[in-house]
């Protein structure tokens, strides 16, 4: 720890990727709770991924003498192998954030309503957790105190 609590710059940034890299290390784990970082770095990624997919496309369809209707497919196909890459780790987060609040994980299927599903899930992306455990596990936001001998004691509630 740095001055004042705060950890140094480097190890959030290394942290940020770890989290970012949760969600597919739970893969398809629908227990347990995501903090709102974790579900925010998800959806950031997510975007990232069909932006690249997206630019990809055009590059090819631009650099390539092939005709528009096979960049077309190829834009689709890449569009769908992307999304069944994604769709499963995003259920499983979202479900994961709907467990932080202490709200039934079914409520992911929301994200399945047309405009409705996305307004559900910023507000669910901005809601704040319950504090301390709840019946679906720890507060993501707790952070094992280490003591002495080397073993963590009680966890702590970081303000992040």
């Amino acid at each position: 720890m740095g001055v004042w609590g705060m950890h140094p710059p480097r190890k959030i940034k290394e942290n940020k990727k770890q989290i970012m890299f949760d969600a597919f290390k739970k893969y398809a784990v629908f227990t347990g709770r995501s903090s709102r970082t974790e579900y925010w770095l998800f959806v950031v990624f997510c975007f990232l991924v069909g932006l690249a997919v997206a630019i990809i496309t055009v590059v090819i369809g631009f650099s390539s003498g092939v005709p528009s209707y096979a960049i077309e497919d190829l834009g689709e196909a890449l569009g769908i192998v992307t999304t069944l890459a994604l769709i499963i780790p995003a259920f499983a987060v979202g479900c994961r954030r709907l467990h932080d609040f202490n709200a039934s994980g079914w409520w992911v299927l929301v994200m399945l309503i047309p405009l409705l599903g996305i307004i559900a899930f910023i507000i669910i992306g901005c809601v704040e957790g319950t504090k301390g455990p709840n019946r679906f596990g720890d507060d993501p936001k707790a952070v094992p105190v280490a003591v002495s001998n080397g073993t963590a004691s009680e966890p702590v509630q970081t303000h992040a």
